[in-house]
Order: C-alpha cells, then sequence, then structure tokens
C-alpha cells in the first residue's frame, strides 16, 4: 500500500474531526470514530498506482439470539450496496467502494454518510433486541421507518 495514500485518507478523516489512527504501521488499515462509541474500520487496497479498493466495517457486540439472526436477515437485502451480517456476538455492517484520487474524498464522505445512517438505525434495532424490551416484529417495522429516513451528513 502506497503510505502516502494512506496519509491523505488519514489526513482527510482527520480534517472530518474522525480521529483515524494506524493500528498497524505496515497494514493498510485506519480505524475511526464514526459516531460517538461506535469506531470503523476502513481497509485499503490498492487495484492501480491511483486506483483503490476501500471496505469499510463497522461492528458491534451484541448477545446472539434467534431474533438477531432474522432481524440481519429480514434487513439485509434493505442495506444494499451494504453487506449485513451476524457474526458469533456481533452485528457486523461492511461497505466496499471503487475510487480513483480524483473521487477520494467525495467518495469516502458519502460512505461514511450512508455508513452513519444505516449503521443507526441498525444498530439501535439490534440493542433493542439484545435488551429484550421490544417483540422482533416492532423493532423491524422501527428499523425499516428508520431506514427510509434521509439524513443529514451531520447527523
Amino acid at each position: 500500500m502506497n503510505q502516502v495514500a494512506l496519509k491523505a485518507i488519514a489526513l482527510h478523516l482527520h480534517a472530518q474531526g474522525l480521529s483515524p489512527k494506524l493500528p498497524d504501521k505496515t497494514a493498510p488499515i485506519l480505524t475511526f470514530n464514526l459516531a460517538q462509541n461506535i469506531v470503523s474500520e476502513l481497509v485499503v487496497n490498492p487495484i492501480e498506482k491511483k486506483h483503490w479498493s476501500l471496505s469499510m466495517l463497522t461492528v458491534i457486540d451484541t448477545e446472539s439470539s434467534e431474533d438477531l439472526e432474522i432481524f440481519a436477515l429480514a434487513l439485509a437485502p434493505r442495506v444494499c450496496p451494504l453487506k449485513l451480517a451476524t457474526l458469533h456476538q456481533q452485528l457486523c455492517l461492511q461497505l466496499n467502494i471503487h475510487c480513483t484520487e480524483k473521487t477520494l474524498k467525495p467518495s469516502l464522505n458519502e460512505a461514511i454518510v450512508l455508513m452513519r445512517h444505516m449503521s443507526g438505525a441498525l444498530f439501535t434495532g439490534a440493542l433493542d433486541l439484545s435488551r429484550r424490551q421490544k417483540d422482533l416484529m416492532v423493532v423491524l417495522e422501527q428499523t425499516i421507518e428508520q431506514l427510509a429516513q434521509q439524513r443529514l451528513a451531520t447527523q
């Protein structure tokens, strides 16, 4: 991975107030604060000299349950182009994008807005299920309503 490109991405995330960190100086991975108490990981893979594939992953810990599995399966088609899955006691949300040097910043900004919007609705629903505060059907209806709402980039 071109360290110059990784540094440019880190500077852009820093300018957005997202506190990027390089957990491993040799790996093409950045972590950053997607929102308060939500950390995302960004894996940067070069395709060509000035063309990259970015994979953004956001995960929350939750209790594994049949309701959570059904929740993820029911909502996965509604969050396209993001991928939604459960893995043991985690709910995972992933977004893959391709960009060039010229489209990096706007593509990354759009990815962050989309990930914030989707993760807010999905993670709230998943936490409601893990707390057993609401019935699965109620949580699904509320989450679908939240996903349908338009959000501002600053939320």
